[in-house]
């Protein structure tokens, strides 16, 4: 049954271990040294050889040369394109250039892909053609193919330094955007129209119009994202119940759209006009590619779009295809056009996904089920289970009722997509019948739509996991390779799913049943503070949230940073919010966690804040959802889970300062675990360094996190020597406005010998402290 799929010989499929070769060379040239890069060739030419002697083969060079390209595409890739334009960044610049795409933010400002002719600053122009990220002020707009100039300050793609947060760079980056600029003046100078393209732009707004016309606002959002590929129109709660529920893969154009359209068209031509296989699937790989370009080369459509068209290809020149090489040799394609695409999680899915469904039909088609039963329910499991993995990875949730939500929806897709499409074209000659047509359309979204709220209301159909570590993915992927291979009476096999299962339930629960390390987080917040700390018996606690004034809530610090950590984490209840001070950037995130996380307490200084707007709010929130506040000081001490011991050394109860400022009333807390103590200082200043010194308690901590985000105005010499730590962590802001950290404090800490780790350039600076001492690292190395 199974040798259908990898039967014989390893040379039978030459182009899934190239994949493979190619692939282990784009992750050594990402993340190892020449010197590791070069331990790694090696084995790889030793493994080739071997190879190629025992099947007697000439292949396995291929395999060492795709290593090496490999190496050499994620290189190229990673370097930098313009050292002229790298020394323009955070400067103000004059871009001209061509608008070649447009789309939204959530805020509906235009955000532009613009093609450069040039970048100018007073001192320096570069020429080289670049793709630049525009975002315009609000209701500023310019169209298609406009030649622009625009005005404001170049800015670098910010990489992701918190775990499950959005990174930037490597999205942009896989998309070949090089910088971004919001925009703060632009004019129109002419248009740079193409008689083709112009026709393609044209007749897609025209359907998309003709949707607009035909349907509610929010079905007309999800046709277009089905048919032409424009999501922005698709609102937030549409796009989290399709989430919830698992199907948000029908909102994108993917394989499931592209195949249907295949099908549809080569049966046209079969059927209606009698052509022979060959001659439809050169019909069809037209149609696709002028699919394609309607649809904007959108990523998920070009994936789709390569794999169906070297099928197509097989079929023009009498290749019989073999789908798991053809899967192969669809993403050394699209690996060649981009490495980067190889950390992409749509890239990542299309692959596994169709992988999943090959399988599950080889699997199935000696099952004695019903033929409906293996093709809807067989399937649909086995693809989700293929999914979970990675799905967990990266979204952090795993949707089990999106199996049956599946089943339910995707028979009804292919007719979906089939009168979506015949209302558009209609609607550009009769809007009347596209009218008529298009409630199908409006009741098979409405089906969809009351779909997902009842499986939005399955208790445990929609379930968080946290991020699993990706050893974990890799086991679990082995041990499907493993039982897909499995043979019944072989003592190996038995084996070696028994050991990938032990090493699975090791990397998932061996911290907390074996390792039982403490885990104190640093979080990168910006101009701010937030740490979280963890115990190996799952209690979880947050000292501030960080937060910027300037932004509004639902769109601070506590969504879109703390929130994704925790979710990544596996966190879903608070155990305890310690607030250090009621200033924006240590408590404005808070307010936001309030509302999406459960939190059993909150802890606040025994100090008498000023009563700002911002104090005012965040008590409400809090009495709001019901969350206790308590009132702590110096004195007070607690335990965090089995083995942390947490003390508060500072404010002193009923202190008064003659200064208006909040800064004092900082809470000092100090944790232990063991041998290793980590003392986090909040805001406090001097004078409250000083007060410390005086009372003669124990301040000495292996790790402090230094007052203030390294002011001048904290962190004393003196304060310094009596803490006497071996590492320093500053909390703040790359180029903040304060000047943080001063020079003065930097020097004091170096002049100590004390090793300093930053959130602005290491991102996350993650504690691991066990029985014998801890261990530190940053999401970025020093």
């Amino acid at each position: 049954m199974k040798v259908s799929i990898f039967k014989g010989k390893i040379m039978i499929r030459p182009f899934v271990w190239t994949l493979f070769f190619m692939i282990a060379g784009i992750i050594v040239g990402q993340s190892a040294s020449v010197m590791h890069f070069a331990l790694f060739a090696i084995i790889v030419v030793v493994l080739c050889v071997v190879i190629a002697w025992h099947f007697k083969s000439k292949i396995p060079i291929i395999f060492v040369l795709f290593f090496l390209l490999g190496n050499i595409l994620i290189t190229n890739s990673l370097k930098i394109v313009s050292e002229k334009a790298e020394e323009m960044l955070n400067q103000y610049v004059t871009i001209i250039g061509t608008v070649t795409d447009i789309d939204y933010t959530s805020s509906d400002r235009q955000k532009l892909t613009i093609k450069t002719e040039s970048i100018v600053t007073e001192t320096v122009t570069e020429t080289k053609s670049l793709k630049i990220l525009a975002i315009l002020p609000e209701y500023q707009n310019v169209s298609l193919w406009d030649t622009v100039i625009l005005k404001g300050e170049l800015l670098p793609l910010e990489k992701s330094t918190i775990k499950g947060g959005y990174d930037e760079k490597l999205y942009l980056s896989t998309r070949g955007y090089h910088y971004k600029v919001y925009v703060e003046e632009q004019s129109v100078t002419g248009q740079k129209r193409t008689p083709v393209l112009s026709f393609i732009y044209d007749l897609k707004q025209s359907i998309q119009k003709v949707y607009d016309t035909v349907l509610p606002p929010e079905k007309s959002g999800v046709l277009k994202a089905m048919v032409t590929g424009d999501k922005y129109d698709i609102d937030t709660i549409t796009k989290e119940l399709y989430a919830q529920a698992g199907i948000t893969h029908i909102l994108a154009i993917s394989g499931l759209h592209i195949s249907i359209i295949s099908m549809y068209i080569f049966y046209i031509f079969e059927i209606l006009f009698k052509w022979n296989k060959r001659r439809c699937s050169v019909i069809v790989l037209f149609c696709l590619l002028f699919y394609l370009v309607f649809a904007g080369f959108s990523p998920s459509a070009v994936r789709a779009v390569t794999m169906i068209s070297i099928v197509l290809i097989g079929n023009i020149f009498y290749y019989e295809s073999d789908y798991i090489n053809n899967i192969a040799i669809a993403a050394i394609f699209i690996l060649l056009l981009q490495p980067l695409y190889l950390w992409d999680i749509g890239f990542q899915l299309s692959f596994i996904l169709v992988i999943g469904i090959i399988l599950s039909l080889d699997i199935l088609k000696n099952c004695n089920l019903p033929k409906y039963i293996k093709n809807t329910l067989g399937i649909s499991l086995m693809t989700s289970a293929v999914s979970f993995p990675i799905a967990a990875y990266h979204f952090h949730f795993i949707s089990i009722i999106g199996i049956l939500v599946n089943i339910i929806v995707l028979p009804l897709t292919g007719i979906l997509l089939c009168i979506g499409m015949i209302v558009g074209i209609l609607g550009l000659f009769s809007i009347q019948v596209a009218t008529f047509l298009s409630g199908i359309v409006y009741y098979i979204l409405c089906f969809y739509e009351n779909i997902c709220i009842l499986a939005k209301r399955v208790p445990y159909g929609y379930l968080f996991c946290g991020r699993p570590l990706l050893i974990t993915v890799i086991l679990c992927y082995l041990l499907m390779l493993i039982v897909y291979f499995y043979k019944r009476n072989n003592i190996h096999y038995k084996c070696a799913v028994v050991f990938v299962e032990i090493m699975i339930l090791i990397s998932v629960f061996g911290n907390q049943y074996i390792f039982k390390k403490n885990k104190v987080s640093f979080l990168d917040v910006g101009q701010g503070d937030s740490i979280v700390i963890q115990t190996y018996d799952n209690h979880n606690y947050v000292v501030d949230t960080g937060g910027k004034i300037w932004t509004a809530l639902g769109k601070n610090t506590g969504i879109y940073t703390v929130l994704p950590y925790l979710q990544s984490e596996n966190i879903s209840k608070i155990d305890g919010l310690f607030i250090t001070h009621m200033d924006g950037d240590h408590c404005y995130g808070a307010i936001e966690l309030m509302d999406t996380i459960d939190i059993d307490a909150i802890y606040i200084s025994n100090y008498d804040f000023e009563k700002t707007t911002l104090y005012e709010t965040f008590i409400k929130n809090a009495n709001k959802n019901d969350i206790p506040i308590f009132i702590i000081g110096a004195g007070d001490s607690a335990k965090l889970g089995n083995t942390i011991q947490l003390d508060v050394l500072y404010p002193y109860y009923n202190m008064s300062f003659f200064d208006a400022n909040d800064n004092h009333g900082s809470l000092v807390l100090r944790i232990t675990s063991g041998e290793t103590s980590i003392l986090l200082t909040g805001d406090i200043g001097e004078i409250d360094e000083k007060i410390l010194l005086q009372q003669g308690i124990d301040i000495k901590s292996n790790i402090l996190k230094v007052g203030h985000h390294g002011s001048k105005y904290s962190t004393t010499k003196e304060f310094l020597e009596e803490v006497n730590p071996e590492i320093a962590v500053l909390s703040y802001g790359k180029n903040n406005s304060y000047g943080h950290p001063h020079k003065e404090t930097m020097d004091k800490l170096q002049n100590q010998n004390i090793e300093i780790y930053e959130t602005a350039e290491q991102g996350i600076i993650t504690v691991l402290i066990g029985e014998q001492g801890y261990t530190i690292e940053g999401t970025y190395s020093k």
